[in-house]
């Protein structure tokens, strides 16, 4: 095959996968996981890192954080420069610590909160439009202060005051 029949495939399955995510998440990320094997093999890194996110989102649809946070890291390895790779992983990092401050695994959501708040600045800094990357700078802020909180948080629980 060539890369140009190739590159095409690649369009094809991650337009078939998009229009599965939502009734067939798991149809869909067979589909971008397809795609993103042929995207790596001829040096496609922005497609590839696209279809890491979008199965990172397909798992998001089957309830799995740990496995977005996976695929969503993996978009990052492979498009280092592609904004919305840190704003996946940012979202996904930022839903996991939530969810383990609630239970209170204080320490796991401390280190999630401050993941989250690099992926956001981060993605701010790759971002081109100034509004965008200003609001993402302030989702980035307002983590830390949540990462600082829960630090306290788990420090008075670890000395007793607090559970």
């Amino acid at each position: 095959m060539s890369d140009v029949s190739t590159e095409a495939r690649v369009h094809a399955l991650g337009n078939e996968g998009a229009r599965l995510l939502t009734r067939e998440p798991a149809l869909a990320a067979a589909k971008f996981e397809e795609a993103h094997d042929l995207a790596i093999r001829i040096g496609m890194a922005v497609q590839s890192s696209s279809l890491s996110s979008l199965i990172a989102r397909s798992w998001s649809l089957r309830g799995s954080l740990v496995q977005c946070i996976r695929f969503s890291r993996r978009a990052v390895r492979e498009g280092p420069c592609v904004p919305g790779a840190y704003s996946t992983l940012g979202h996904f990092c930022e839903k996991a610590a939530v969810q383990d401050a609630r239970a209170g695994k204080l320490r796991r959501a401390l280190i999630l909160f401050i993941a989250a708040a690099r992926a956001y600045a981060t993605a701010a800094e790759h971002q081109g439009d100034v509004d965008k990357a200003q609001t993402l700078q302030e989702i980035a802020k307002n983590l830390r202060q949540t990462a600082e909180e829960t630090f306290v948080r788990y420090c008075n629980g670890m000395d007793g005051r607090d559970s």
